[in-house]
């Protein structure tokens, strides 16, 4: 389940799955996620049932994996010189870059938050129909928060497809509800 909403202009956003919550607050120049979990579980499970989440965190998982931290966009704003202008060759370079190898290793996204980079703070896995996101801690009652930064030319960081997932869920229609399978075969009798 998801919830949206916009305080003093600061949109932000709160997923729940069984006993645990995360929030997605985006400010000026940071995304923040805060996961807060009262039973000890540290996992938070994206499944098909809800689709257009997953098909969002799908495109999250794909551009890392690819490589295509940067879109059109990030290009015209960030690189203004034409020999730096090539989205390929972006994304090609930062393949290559000791931050990309950090973040994107044996198929896992592994993300250390900006305000504590000694330690990764997520680790999000793709099963067969699923995502899981794995938040770091030793405590009971988990909060955990973590602080993507925006990047600028000066100080480059591959958060800009954490950036625009949560652009991308922020613009999914809660109100639409899609008939599942299950809801189909009790219809049919």
């Amino acid at each position: 389940m998801m919830s949206l909403k916009q305080e003093n202009n600061i949109p932000s956003l709160t997923l729940q799955y069984n006993n645990k919550k995360l929030e997605m607050l985006k400010k000026q120049n940071y995304l923040e996620w805060t996961f807060k979990s009262f039973d000890g579980d540290n996992t938070f499970i994206i499944t098909m049932e809800d689709y257009d989440i997953y098909e969002i965190f799908y495109k999250l998982y794909s551009d890392i994996k690819q490589g295509n931290i940067f879109d059109e966009e990030d290009i015209n704003t960030l690189f203004n010189s034409p020999y730096n202008s090539d989205l390929l060759n972006i994304n090609s370079e930062v393949k290559t870059t000791l931050e990309y190898i950090h973040l994107f290793h044996n198929d896992k996204i592994r993300y250390k938050s900006d305000s504590n980079l000694n330690k990764e703070q997520v680790t999000i896995t793709k099963g067969e129909d699923y995502f899981k996101l794995v938040f770091k801690s030793t405590k009971t009652t988990i909060s955990k928060k973590i602080v993507f930064s925006y990047p600028t030319i000066k100080d480059f960081k591959c958060t800009k497809p954490f950036i625009r997932l949560f652009n991308n869920l922020a613009n999914i229609d809660l109100t639409y509800h899609q008939i599942n399978f299950y809801e189909l075969s009790k219809t049919a009798i």
